[in-house]
């Protein structure tokens, strides 16, 4: 008889998984996991914070487009890391969060941090339990792993009582549970036959692809799609570097507030195809009149629920977005492209260099403080073809969002739909993990950089050469824009900052640290951060820009630079 305990069970069943880093901050009852980790192989990155260990399981997953996982304590630990499993939520990232629970003759006696985990989780995950026994951790957390990846994929949170990882049982009794393998769900025929129908006859189609062609690996379908039937494509989120920067039916990112030629497309389509997204309603396809009144809309995703969401489809698709791809195909072959559409892309593509001309100006922005579009056109020019692109969420990271282009599936995270300030850096140190020779670039705000700051920490400790390119304009942009456009200056209080030496944050951890003032200083001092081998920070002095979208909420009215879209060759 061999007894093995729990913790051990535990790490064993994630290595035959093919788990080999999780994402942690210690906490009492986690010796006997880090004891098994260690001596299995399997690394633990110690984060400074529970939701930067969240964070770094989403962005692992988003990056490799396997579960990630992470693993916190009971109580504070789960609340901590909670905005990070909702951000997974919200974009429907697979992630695996095991949080500590008591010993389960102690649950409910009111001790310190005893909290109902699973009703916590509840809302913010796909599926949340508690693991009964011992001898049954590796079947709950393969089930774990079947909930986060199936259908519509998301995060799932597995409560580890503490008496179930010390207490022992007999190896032999115990039974252990392949992980499941992602199902390429085919879809219904007469749907294919309506859709392939509709297609066949659009002569000004658009089609925008979300996350969902990412989680399917269906990049190659994707692409062939496009060029046999010759559709003008907009991608979002983990779609960008799907289809080339350059391609000649690539016209840009899927949303409205960054991409002019989208507003200009949308509203003169007679199709739109959404792939593998929802349509939100605010600031995007469900608000009139972004797309033409007469326009057919053909959406396809894995998960029913999303078919319709706030405006009614002609075809709704069920199915793996690269099965139905492929269907798709066969069904159109042999089908002649209409001569209106092709007229539709010369016309798209005479648009987007209009575009380009109008917002070229200030690609060569001089003087100082440096505007931002002038930081990301130098930054454009010079970073490498596989850089993995991290933006925040404020202004000076909404140019970078509009501006820099991402030339490889997997090399841009983002966290979408949660809007959340914070998750930038911790992205970004888990996506140089998962992809050790890619240099990552994170962009934030100087106000997003205070809240997860301290995981340069992390970096530092575990040698991983990130490169931020933090935006100093000494206040939150963003909002004060917003608010002294619509109250005037006395709304002004309570929104500015000092402009701090941020970069002295790096050298603090060992690391390489610049302050930049003038524009042509910015492509040199990136190159030379990334060189630098080590975690780098450039403090880049940046005069107040408000984004696009804090404009046209403020104003009811566009940023005058509303053709904004990929920039022109000239910053490539």
């Amino acid at each position: 008889m061999t007894m093995i305990d729990g913790g051990a069970l535990l790490v064993e069943a994630l290595h035959k998984a093919g788990i080999r880093r999780i994402f942690s901050v210690s906490g009492a009852g986690m010796a006997t996991i880090y004891r098994c980790c260690a001596k299995t192989g399997i690394d633990v990155i110690h984060t400074r914070h529970e939701g930067a260990a969240a964070f770094m399981a989403d962005a692992t997953a988003r990056v490799t487009g396997h579960p990630g996982v992470c693993l916190v304590t009971h109580g504070v630990g789960l609340t901590n890391a909670s905005t990070g499993i909702a951000t997974a939520w919200l974009d429907q990232s697979p992630t695996i969060n095991l949080v500590l629970g008591f010993p389960r003759s102690l649950q409910d006696r009111g001790n310190i941090q005893d909290i109902d985990q699973m009703a916590f989780a509840a809302p913010i995950t796909k599926w949340a339990r508690r693991v009964p026994e011992t001898k049954r951790l590796p079947e709950y957390l393969a089930t774990a792993a079947r909930h986060a990846l199936a259908g519509p994929p998301g995060p799932v949170v597995l409560e580890l009582p503490i008496d179930v990882l010390t207490d022992q049982v007999d190896a032999d009794v115990v039974q252990h549970h392949p992980w499941p393998s992602r199902q390429a769900l085919a879809a219904d025929e007469r749907e294919i036959a309506r859709a392939a129908n509709v297609i066949a006859k659009a002569e000004r189609p658009i089609l925008v692809s979300g996350s969902g062609v990412r989680w399917a690996e269906a990049g190659a379908d994707f692409v062939n799609f496009v060029e046999a039937v010759s559709l003008p494509t907009f991608t979002r989120r983990l779609a960008y570097g799907l289809l080339a920067p350059g391609h000649p039916l690539n016209f840009g990112n899927g949303w409205f507030m960054q991409n002019g030629m989208i507003d200009y497309a949308a509203g003169l389509c007679d199709l739109l195809i959404l792939l593998g997204g929802r349509m939100f309603y605010d600031l995007e396809y469900g608000q009139a009149p972004k797309i033409s009144a007469t326009a057919k809309i053909v959406q396809i995703d894995i998960d029913p629920t999303n078919l319709g969401y706030n405006r009614p489809v002609d075809v709704g698709i069920v199915g793996d977005v690269g099965v139905v791809l492929r269907q798709l195909g066969e069904a159109l072959q042999g089908e002649a492209i209409p001569k209106a559409r092709e007229k539709w892309v010369a016309e798209l593509a005479e648009k987007q260099k209009e575009a380009h001309a109008a917002v070229a100006v200030y690609f060569r922005e001089e003087g100082s403080p440096i505007h931002p579009i002038r930081v990301w056109a130098e930054i454009a020019r010079v970073m490498p073809e596989d850089t993995v692109i991290v933006p925040g969420q404020g202004d000076f990271d909404y140019w970078a969002d509009a501006i820099l282009p991402v030339r490889r599936p997997g090399h841009y995270v983002r966290c979408g739909r949660s809007g959340c300030i914070g998750a930038e850096i911790p992205f970004g140190i888990a996506a140089k993990l998962a992809l050790p020779n890619a240099p990552v670039l994170i962009t934030v705000g100087d106000g997003g950089f205070g809240f997860s700051a301290m995981e340069l920490d992390t970096a530092a400790r575990y040698k991983i050469p990130v490169t931020l390119v933090v935006g100093n304009d000494g206040k939150w942009n963003m909002i004060k824009s917003q608010m002294t456009a619509m109250y005037g200056e006395e709304a002004d209080v309570f929104l500015d900052l000092a402009p701090q030496q941020y970069h002295k944050v790096a050298e603090a951890f060992g690391g390489y640290g610049e302050y930049v003032s003038e524009p042509e200083q910015v492509g040199p001092a990136f190159l030379r951060a990334l060189e630098s081998g080590m975690p780098a920070i450039l403090n880049i002095s940046i005069r107040p820009f408000p984004s696009h979208l804090c404009r046209w909420v403020s104003q009811g009215q566009r940023y005058p630079l509303e053709l904004i879209g990929y920039p022109g060759s000239e910053v490539r």
